[in-house]
């Protein structure tokens, strides 16, 4: 008896000697999720299965971060699947810029600082905390300037890897987006255009760094504009100075199979002042679109799903907070699942925008998708417009008008990749006022699928 209970104890030792020392050569790792979101995807796997030499990532991480936000911890065993993911090409390591005393050189990398208040025993204090991710590839580099999870992470540190396979394999003309500024006025001289055409794209400051830290080239073309390539995309902003001529550009560009994204409005609004909005006439760009199928109307849209704002009284004697119905909130009933441009796009805010209606053309185009609508309530404003934030516009929803869904987002795939955006003022500064950086991503959305990166985009609903 007790020679079989000392062979017992004896095989059970054995069997976990045998453990430690598999587990201390493999990783074994289960993933019980639904759809195996704590697991690498097949397209993460082969992009890193491609890279040929090795790829360092250096985590850049206060050693005090895990004590204030426990989820950075999964950052790490997030970098580990990726080590385990390449066969060893792609390799991490660990540094607390405070301990190393590199604070200065990791902050003139990318990767400052951030101040986070923590709980403490006698209350709560500001810490400056580091968690920032720089990643090289042969001579290049690239940085994910702070990071507290891994809600978004295999989007964005596989988005580094695929743009720093292509720009050392293929150069960094892959990614480059050409990029009109449609909305300044008509010009006549080149002197006038590039004024004008200055002042168009200060309107939408945040476009050029949200593209860039995307791995996009953004060449801004003046107008006119004369030729445009197909192989490269194209991304509009506004329509009311784009001339006959670089319509008819944009014309060539599309028949021939262009991917194109334009953020266009049927009304000219008065940002920088009282907000009246005017009908465009005549409109080159939107003449095109409607030629194309997508037609962008005049009437504004209002929706009982709107952006609250804050304004000072008419008397300033105090704050106000006004339903504005003129800036519609889309929220995830009225977005289209399921489509990668819509990827991660849990609502948009709109600013004036129009409805566009779907039809055929004159070039006989099918197939046109509408991919953002409005709540069923929405209704329509004909002239004369009153978009007075204290007018009493509201009211018509009680008017006995019937209300409806109305497309602001619509998509074709029939002769290259073209999305519509009923709304020129989306990604622009006016998300200042709501705080919408959501509508910069979707604007990023917009770009990579113009360039063909749905299995990345798709990265964007994996969340862990």
């Amino acid at each position: 008896m007790k020679k079989e209970r000392f062979f017992r104890e004896l095989l059970i030792f054995a069997s976990l000697a045998l453990i430690a020392l598999l587990a201390s050569r493999f990783h074994f790792r289960f993933d019980l999720s639904k759809n195996g979101s704590y697991t690498l995807s097949p397209y993460s796997h082969s992009l890193l299965s491609g890279l040929d030499s090795e790829m360092t990532v250096t985590w850049y991480r206060s050693n005090a971060l895990q004590q204030y936000t426990p989820a950075v911890r999964y950052i790490g065993d997030f970098l580990e699947e990726y080590r385990l993911a390449s066969g060893g090409t792609f390799t991490y390591r660990i540094i607390d810029p405070v301990v190393t005393q590199t604070t200065e050189t990791v902050t003139a990398l990318g990767i400052p600082s951030r101040q986070i208040e923590v709980k403490e025993r006698d209350g709560t204090a500001v810490k400056d905390l580091w968690s920032g991710l720089l990643v090289e590839y042969h001579s290049e580099r690239r940085i994910i300037p702070f990071l507290l999870d891994t809600t978004t992470l295999e989007y964005d540190l596989t988005r580094l890897v695929l743009e720093l396979r292509d720009s050392t394999a293929f150069g960094l003309q892959k990614n480059v987006l050409q990029i009109i500024y449609g909305n300044g006025k008509s010009t006549t001289t080149a002197l006038e255009a590039a004024a004008s055409s200055a002042a168009a794209s200060s309107a939408y400051s945040y476009v050029g760094p949200w593209l860039s830290y995307a791995g996009f080239t953004a060449d801004v073309l003046e107008l006119p504009v004369h030729t445009l390539d197909p192989a490269k995309g194209l991304v509009v902003f506004g329509s009311s100075a784009v001339d006959p001529l670089t319509a008819d550009a944009v014309d060539a560009f599309l028949s021939a199979g262009g991917n194109a994204a334009f953020f266009v409005s049927g009304n000219t609004v008065n940002i920088a002042g009282n907000w009246k909005a005017t009908p465009k006439t005549g409109d080159h760009l939107l003449i095109l679109l409607e030629a194309y199928g997508m037609k962008i109307e005049s009437p504004l849209v209002m929706d009982i799903s709107n952006f609250r704002i804050t304004m000072p009284a008419l008397d300033n004697s105090k704050n106000e907070y006004i339903n504005y119905p003129f800036w519609i909130t889309a929220l995830r009933s009225g977005i289209k699942s399921g489509h990668p441009l819509m990827a991660g796009v849990k609502e948009l805010q709109f600013f004036w925008p129009s409805q566009i209606f779907m039809h055929e053309g004159i070039h006989g185009i099918h197939g046109i998708e509408s991919l953002v609508e409005t709540s069923p309530a929405s209704i329509l404003m004909e002239e004369p417009y009153d978009t007075d934030p204290f007018g009493t516009q509201l009211s018509l929803f009680s008017s006995g008008t019937s209300g409806s869904k109305r497309p602001l987002v619509v998509a074709n795939t029939e002769r290259g990749r073209v999305v519509v955006v009923a709304d020129e003022y989306l990604p622009g500064n006016m998300i200042e006022y709501t705080g919408s950086d959501t509508n910069l991503d979707f604007m990023v959305n917009c770009a990579e699928w113009i360039s063909g990166k749905d299995q990345l985009l798709e990265l964007k609903n994996r969340k862990r």
